[in-house]
């Protein structure tokens, strides 16, 4: 389990036990469950193939470059981040 896996479940699970007691309000329920939905979003994406290019499995964009470097050399590169949408990819 990741440390952003670990602190999303243990939020939960402190969200969950606190709301039953009266230290914590509805605002404060609300300020939690927000900060899990951002770790959440935050969470890499794993690509999609499209054809024959690799693209974001959030948004769609394409996530690699490539261009021809002359002598038919071809220079290829794949992205570690959308860049159009900045979540990370999980290539692996």
């Amino acid at each position: 389990m990741t440390d952003r896996e670990k602190v999303i479940k243990g939020l939960q699970e402190a969200v969950d036990w606190l709301s039953t007691e009266t230290s914590l309000t509805v605002v404060d329920q609300w300020v939690v469950r927000d900060a899990i939905a951002l770790l959440k979003a935050q969470e890499p994406v794993e690509p999609i193939v499209d054809i024959d290019t690799w693209k974001c499995g959030n948004c769609g964009h394409t996530l690699e470059h490539q261009e021809l470097l002359g002598d038919n050399v071809l220079f290829h590169e794949q992205y570690n981040y959308c860049p159009d949408c900045g979540r990370a990819v999980k290539w692996e």
